[in-house]
C-alpha cells in the first residue's frame, strides 16, 4: 500500500499543485482511461461541462464522450452532479433519486457503502488509510481503501476515482476501469504511473443550458439487468431508435422506431454482457438519452 501511495505521490510532484476549492470540479473538467476488460483495454473519455437545474437544485453536467459509428463524436448525457462540503451528489439520468458518489470526509477505519452508477446494486468499501498531500493551505487528501476481490481504489480530492470519476469495478462482466489522466480547464493535472500520453482534450463552451428533462417526461429502457426481454417508454410525439452498443464501442443491434407509448423487444441476439443502448430521434439523427443494461443468459 505504501509502495502504491508513494507512485501517486511520484504522479502529482511532476505536476501543478491539486488544491481545489471543491472536493470535485463542476465544470471544464476532461478524465481520460481505459476499461480493461476480457476483449482488452477499451478507451474512457469523460467530461464535466455546463449547467442544469433539477427540482430547483443547480448541478453540473457529466459526459461520457464517445465516437459513435455513422455519428461521429458524441457526448452521452450520463449525470447531474454537485458537491457539498466534502460530499459529492449525483442524479442518473431521467432519475429523480439523489444519490452519494462521494465522501471525502471518511476517516481510516470507516465503511461506506454506495450504489454502481446506472444500476440497482451496491458496493461496500473500507476505508484503509487516509493521507493529506500537499503543503500548507494547498492541501488535498487521498482516501486509500482495503482491496476486495483483488480491486485497490482510492479516491483523490478534487479528481476522483483511481477506478475513473463513476466508476466501480464490475466483476459480473469482468471490466474494470482505470484512469490514467485528469484535466481542469485544458490544464493536465494528473496522471497516472504508467505515463499514457493524455492526449484527451475537449473545450468546454457551455456555461448555462437548459435542465434535464424529468422522470415523467424522459425515455425509460428497463430493467437494467436482464436475460433478454426489455421494456421502452416513449412519452416523445417522435419516433425514436434505439441502438446497441458493445463494450467494444460496436454496433450489434438497432431496434425501434417506437412511437409514443410503451413497447417491448427482444434483445435474444446478444451475447452476454454489458451494453449501451442510444436512443435516437430518427428525425434528426439525434441522440437523445443512453442506458446502460447488463444482458445475462439463464
Amino acid at each position: 500500500m505504501m509502495k502504491k501511495l508513494m507512485m501517486l505521490y511520484l504522479g502529482f510532484a511532476l505536476l501543478p499543485c491539486l488544491a481545489q476549492a471543491q472536493s470535485f470540479p463542476t465544470n471544464d473538467a476532461t478524465w481520460q482511461g481505459v476499461l480493461n476488460s476480457f476483449i482488452g483495454p477499451v478507451p474512457m473519455r469523460q467530461v464535466m461541462c455546463g449547467d442544469t437545474t433539477i427540482n430547483g437544485v443547480q448541478y453540473a453536467r457529466f459526459y461520457n464522450y464517445a465516437n459513435i459509428p455513422g455519428v461521429g463524436d458524441t457526448l452521452l448525457y450520463e449525470l447531474a452532479i454537485r458537491t457539498e462540503g466534502e460530499r459529492v451528489w449525483y442524479v442518473y439520468m431521467e432519475q429523480s433519486q439523489e444519490r452519494l458518489l462521494y465522501d471525502f470526509s471518511l476517516q481510516a477505519g470507516e465503511e461506506i457503502t454506495l450504489n454502481y452508477v446506472g444500476l440497482n446494486d451496491e458496493v461496500t468499501l473500507q476505508v484503509d488509510s487516509v493521507v493529506t498531500m500537499g503543503q500548507g493551505s494547498d492541501t488535498y487528501r487521498v482516501i486509500c481503501f482495503k482491496p476486495r476481490n483483488g480491486i485497490i481504489e482510492s479516491w483523490i480530492q478534487g479528481v476522483g476515482s483511481t477506478l475513473g470519476p463513476i466508476n466501480r469495478g464490475l466483476i459480473a462482466i469482468d471490466a474494470l476501469g482505470q484512469l490514467q489522466c485528469y484535466r481542469k480547464s485544458g490544464e493536465l493535472l494528473y496522471h497516472s504511473d504508467d505515463d499514457p500520453a493524455c492526449d484527451f482534450e475537449y473545450s468546454c463552451q457551455l456555461t448555462d443550458v437548459e435542465p434535464e428533462p424529468n422522470a415523467e417526461a424522459a425515455l425509460k429502457l428497463f430493467p437494467t439487468i436482464s436475460s433478454g426481454a426489455l421494456q421502452f417508454s416513449n412519452p416523445l410525439s417522435m419516433p425514436v431508435v434505439l441502438r446497441a452498443f458493445n463494450i467494444q464501442g460496436q454496433l450489434t443491434g438497432q431496434y425501434g422506431p417506437f412511437e409514443k407509448g410503451e413497447h417491448m423487444l427482444n434483445t435474444g441476439e446478444l451475447s452476454p454482457g454489458m451494453y449501451l443502448f442510444q436512443a435516437v430521434e430518427t428525425n434528426k439523427n439525434l441522440s437523445l438519452q443512453h442506458f446502460k443494461i447488463l444482458i445475462t443468459r439463464d
